[in-house]
């Protein structure tokens, strides 16, 4: 998929969003969004970064830019993943994302925004409410929406060809509902279902 170059966006004069995940369902999802809503801003979707570090580093790079807002969208479940294969444990990549989150949050162009254990959270949520003390896995939520969406996969030819935004839009209200009660990570030690997605959608009303 092709987007507008940064330089491309400088010279339309329009404020630019851009938004950088460690999984690509959030940016597909965040994409179609835009191009529903045709907001007055310019979205840049940004890198698939897997590292925390590197994520982090190229978070605060992009705060010094000139953008209206810096959008870092984090999937715990992978995250954790990732960080166990480089030897360092769930207890430690969490507190190290819970210190990196205090930090960047408060800096006015940047959204940290958590999904545990992953943005598919956001679009359970569209059908059905669940518990804010649920501990689920990627999989478990997976099979749910496997069961409430006919033929939903996390594949490009459903997010973007059959644009999950446009299948997904009539629940929005009540995934917003539903959502409220999961806003608030649950540092520490983050092991309940949670999702921040509605402080992304928030830029597009």
């Amino acid at each position: 998929m092709k987007y507008r170059s940064r330089t491309q966006h400088q010279q339309t004069f329009r404020p630019v969003v851009v938004v950088l995940s460690n999984s690509i369902l959030p940016l597909w999802y965040i994409q179609k969004v835009y191009e529903a809503r045709q907001p007055n801003f310019q979205l840049d979707i940004d890198e698939v970064v897997l590292e925390l570090d590197k994520a982090y580093a190229r978070c605060k790079k992009l705060a010094k830019g000139i953008f209206k807002n810096v959008i870092w969208v984090i999937d715990v479940e992978p995250l954790t993943m990732v960080e166990q294969n480089k030897g360092k444990g769930r207890q430690e990549t969490i507190a190290q994302l819970q210190a990196m989150f205090e930090e960047l949050n408060p800096i006015p162009v940047v959204k940290v925004v958590i999904n545990n254990p992953s943005f598919e959270i956001w679009i359970q949520l569209h059908y059905e409410g669940i518990s804010m003390a649920l501990e689920t896995t990627c999989q478990t939520v997976h099979t749910a929406l496997q069961r409430l969406i006919p033929g939903y996969a996390r594949e490009a030819s459903f997010y973007h060809d059959e644009n999950i935004f446009v299948k997904t839009r009539n629940n929005l209200a009540t995934a917003a509902i539903h959502a409220n009660s999961l806003m608030e990570p649950d540092f520490p030690d983050l092991k309940y279902a949670r999702t921040m997605m509605p402080v992304v959608m928030s830029l597009f009303e």
